[in-house]
């Protein structure tokens, strides 16, 4: 499929990160042009999760010029 070309494409390296992917790692395809029916293959690129997670948070930031809502940002509880 779309997002098996994508990697071999890249290499099997994430866009955002630049490091490979790995057994068990969740990959995202990523709209660059953010047209979700745009499925050409020069809009796509394949992202780790949390790598796709950071790059729409940092398009709103980017966007609106403001940190994302706090209530929004899920972060560690360390013990």
């Amino acid at each position: 499929g779309a997002t098996a070309k994508v990697l071999k494409k890249q290499d099997y390296t994430c866009e955002a990160c630049g490091l490979r992917f790995m057994p068990g790692n969740k990959v995202e395809l990523h709209h660059k042009d953010g047209d979700h029916n745009n499925w050409k293959p020069g809009n796509l690129e394949a992202l780790h999760s949390h790598c796709h997670h950071y790059e729409h948070m940092s398009r709103v930031r980017t966007q609106t010029n403001q940190e994302p809502d706090e209530a929004k940002v899920s972060r560690p509880v360390l013990k």
